[in-house]
């Protein structure tokens, strides 16, 4: 900063791997009298465009999973926290406040920069822990998005016993935890955050009575997906799916029957959920 405080900024500095990193600023006159320090941790991650990837924060309590091709190339990311009050002071942040939405007393998250163009949504997951919340109801926490104007809703799927609140986000940028003081939910039911693979209904499958049982699954964004059903020998009785799938829930049904539709033996079966990024096995009994 000179005599007309015009203030001169140092940014020829670049990353280049995965690692962490500790930025110390510091601003002094032209006297190099020093008027003020701050201290900023980052932690850069580089974001193959072809594998899955999860980027943490320093701390453990941000995560952002991303799926393959999310960005067109090789991506070095950054992810940082800070307080709130910090947060307040950045060029362009707005206060943390909202008439329906509130913010928690706990951290800011940045991850990369929201003009940081993402080609397929990624999940975000924050946690909590009880003193934050302060005897607030769990299930109506959510995660807020500063979108460039103000600080927006993006939902959150609470998970009480490992105390975190999960999203599935279509932009990056500054994250923090909030409440809807209305408790009306905001989650989008058409966008999962996880891969899961429910218990097929009915189990037995009865097939004089049943006919069928119904399997359903999600997937939380766009990828290859198969299901098959495998005897206790580990050989293939049939494939339910095979294809690329679009994030969502969805519901098939099977049989009893195998690839060459012949009705299969009583017994005891295994059905597997399996993708580039995810694999499970529920365990499913047929009965003539």
């Amino acid at each position: 900063m000179d005599e007309q405080n015009r203030i001169f900024v140092d940014n020829s500095f670049t990353f280049s791997d995965t690692g962490s990193a500790r930025i110390i600023a510091l601003a002094r006159r032209k006297n190099l009298f020093i008027t003020g320090r701050d201290t900023l941790n980052l932690q850069m991650t580089l974001i193959p465009h072809t594998a899955p990837s999860r980027v943490t924060t320093k701390d453990q309590q941000a995560c952002l999973s991303l799926a393959p091709e999310t960005f067109s190339q090789d991506v070095l990311l950054m992810a940082t926290n800070f307080s709130a009050n910090k947060a307040n002071r950045l060029p362009g942040i707005m206060r943390l406040s909202a008439e329906r939405e509130t913010s928690l007393p706990g951290n800011i998250y940045q991850f990369g920069d929201i003009e940081l163009k993402l080609q397929r949504p990624a999940k975000l997951e924050l946690r909590y822990d009880l003193p934050m919340v302060n005897g607030l109801d769990e299930k109506n926490l959510l995660i807020l998005h500063w979108d460039g104007v103000c600080w927006r809703s993006v939902g959150g799927w609470v998970d009480r016993e490992r105390n975190t609140v999960a999203t599935v986000v279509q932009k990056l940028g500054y994250f923090c935890l909030g409440y809807d003081v209305n408790k009306r939910s905001t989650a989008n039911p058409q966008m999962p955050v996880s891969f899961t693979l429910k218990q097929n209904f009915p189990n037995p499958l009865y097939l004089k009575r049943n006919k069928v049982t119904t399997i359903q699954y999600t997937l939380p964004w766009e990828t290859s997906v198969a299901i098959v059903v495998y005897d206790l020998l580990g050989r293939k009785v049939c494939t339910l799916v095979n294809a690329s799938q679009l994030p969502g829930w969805y519901t098939i049904t099977w049989d009893g029957c195998n690839d060459a539709g012949v009705t299969v033996a009583s017994g005891i079966y295994f059905y597997r959920l399996q993708t580039p990024q995810f694999c499970t096995t529920r365990k499913i009994v047929v009965i003539q």
